[in-house]
């Protein structure tokens, strides 16, 4: 059974036998499946709210949540801006995301949670190391009814305020909801 995964890059997939898919993160990669995929997407981090409430502490006008591979390239010494930790316990992770104003992000996660908690998310990056080439976010944008903004440098984002980031999304969020395989709710 797959629910709400998403293909980190360009490149057709071949399902094993027996696979069946109830929703995908998105389009693109509804594209690249050999198979039979709904046309149902999104990413499962978007129902968060509906399961966990973040705790209410200290606002940071900044929050930057770097891809767990690029760590070592962004550091921030300003006590304004909060530095996430995405390997982090989760709780601890959306509490500080949601705990900032803006969040610049080049974890797709960062972005979703962020959105998801009407945080408004900018996508950042900052090497190359992530794999993919940004296919996952241009994926996760077009499955929100979004034009896929482009990634700028982390450096460029520490000068950006909410307005410079995208729409927070605005989508019906059942069709993902309701295509959880129903022989899998017993066991959550």
């Amino acid at each position: 059974h797959v629910w709400g995964s998403g293909a980190i890059s360009d490149e057709p997939l071949t399902p094993p036998r027996g696979a069946v898919f109830h929703a995908v993160r998105g389009p693109l990669t509804a594209k690249l499946i050999r198979g039979e995929v709904p046309a149902v997407y999104g990413d499962p981090a978007m129902l968060l709210p509906r399961f966990y409430r973040p705790r209410s502490g200290r606002r940071y006008s900044l929050g930057i949540v770097p891809h767990f591979v690029e760590q070592s390239a962004i550091a921030v010494d300003d006590p304004s801006i909060l530095r996430i930790d995405v390997l982090g316990a989760w709780r601890v992770v959306v509490d500080q995301i949601a705990s900032c104003d803006l969040v610049l992000s080049s974890s797709l996660h960062g972005l979703i949670v962020a959105e998801a908690y009407g945080v408004p998310a900018i996508w950042i990056t900052a090497s190359d190391k992530v794999v993919g080439g940004g296919f996952k976010f241009r994926d996760y944008y077009l499955s929100t009814d979004r034009d896929p903004p482009n990634a700028i440098p982390w450096t460029k984002g520490l000068r950006a305020s909410s307005d410079q980031a995208p729409s927070l999304p605005s989508v019906d969020l059942e069709p993902l909801k309701g295509s959880f395989p129903p022989s899998l709710r017993q066991a959550i």
